[in-house]
């Protein structure tokens, strides 16, 4: 038994009282500018409206009278990078700094080992606008808890110079970034802003993309940070997938082309650790890359990645044959529609010429059961030369 492969298409307290850190600046992009220029809000007039945009009304009792308010003039404050996130890295002082909001902790939505304490400046600013739950730009809605594009300095290139092409993920984001809305502030129409946490590509990390991560993943962080509502440039559905393989079928797992996190970077306290650990698998203790054919042997449970069998087969192949084989480029572990991931979109596959070991299906036996069968070629739709039954390669055991 087998699970459906995926198949792409497109705090702690303290004595004495820390001061607060900088934010943290992310990775640069291998082939963009610093993250701070990508992020920079757009330039554009055309209001956010606080009242449409952010028409519910204020969360909570607003911390200073409307007496106050009239002497605020939100045309007077930076328009670029208005607020300042400032984190500390133990438990803040009791008392307020000067020109900072009150210390509050960050809630991280993905997991309680990644929160912070952190206050927001300038504060006269900040705590003069009230919270929404929503905002509007032009026609559309969006709400507190969502995750939106935000639209960066590639994303206005000419047509054919964003970065697009490279994989189904950069073509659905053409440049944008993902954030995930925490909060919704307004001082008036002209001046709509948002707290987010920023999501990550795999190749905007340290270490880059790994050969577990999905087409369609990425990564979330604690990294945060204020921004103005008109930078948004739509709404983007993002699944958190926790993984659970004690079934042979998860609901759970992510749909074809659905964007989805399973690890989480914590940019307030970079380490080694720093990545939450996602599942590892097979004899190679390496997590399995939804994109492709994952098989759990019956008998001794263990789930194997179908590419690890089939680059195990060769050298039985090789031996049989008396044929010389590169074990590095010689399988293909396409979905073939029997085993736990997403299924086949017809994408290409990255087999290498020679040889072309295949894992698929067998036919059912007269009792009912059926396996896994590896084919062997010498060229990729050559006549299949060698077929074995596929055997979990922990306890040997042919494959149901």
């Amino acid at each position: 038994m087998a699970r459906m492969a995926r198949t792409v298409r497109d705090r702690r307290s303290s004595k004495h009282a820390s001061s607060p850190e900088e934010s943290p600046p992310p990775p640069s992009p291998p082939s963009a500018g610093p993250p701070a220029r990508r992020r920079r809000v757009s330039t554009q007039q055309t209001p956010a409206s606080a009242s449409g945009a952010a028409s519910a009304p204020p969360e909570g009792d607003r911390p200073q009278s409307s007496h106050k308010k009239a002497f605020m003039d939100w045309s007077a404050i930076e328009e670029d990078q208005p607020f300042k996130i400032n984190f500390y890295d133990k438990a803040p002082p009791k008392k307020r700094k000067r020109d900072e909001t009150a210390p509050a902790c960050l809630d991280a939505p993905f997991t309680a080992e990644f929160n912070a304490y952190y206050s927001i400046s300038p504060a006269k600013w900040w705590e003069d606008a009230p919270k929404y739950k929503r905002f509007t730009i032009y026609d559309e809605t969006f709400q507190v808890g969502e995750y939106v594009l935000v639209k960066t300095e590639e994303a206005n290139l000419p047509e054919g110079k964003a970065e697009t092409g490279l994989s189904p993920l950069a073509d659905i984001l053409k440049g944008r970034w993902v954030a995930h809305v925490l909060e919704v502030r307004a001082g008036d129409e002209q001046h709509v802003y948002l707290r987010v946490l920023w999501m990550y590509r795999p190749e905007d990390l340290p270490g880059g993309r790994k050969p577990w991560h999905g087409s369609y993943e990425l990564i979330a962080s604690n990294y945060m940070q204020v921004i103005n509502a008109m930078s948004v440039d739509g709404r983007v559905p993002v699944k958190h997938w926790v993984e659970n393989y004690d079934l042979d079928s998860d609901p759970n797992d992510p749909e074809a082309d659905e964007l989805f996190y399973r690890s989480t970077v914590d940019f307030l306290r970079p380490s080694a650790s720093s990545y939450l650990p996602v599942h590892k698998h097979c004899k190679c203790d390496t997590p399995a890359n939804p994109d492709n054919l994952l098989i759990r042997c019956e008998n001794c449970q263990h789930w194997l990645h179908a590419e690890c069998i089939c680059r195990a087969a060769t050298t039985l192949m090789a031996k049989e044959l008396d044929a010389p084989i590169s074990v590095s480029n010689s399988t293909n572990a396409r979905n073939s529609g029997s085993g736990r991931g997403r299924r086949p979109s017809g994408r290409p596959s990255t087999a290498a010429a020679l040889p072309h070991i295949s894992i698929s299906k067998s036919e059912p036996t007269e009792g009912g059961k059926s396996g896994y069968e590896l084919t062997g070629r010498f060229t990729e739709d050559g006549p299949a030369v060698w077929k074995r039954d596929a055997s979990c390669l922990f306890c040997e055991v042919p494959l149901e």
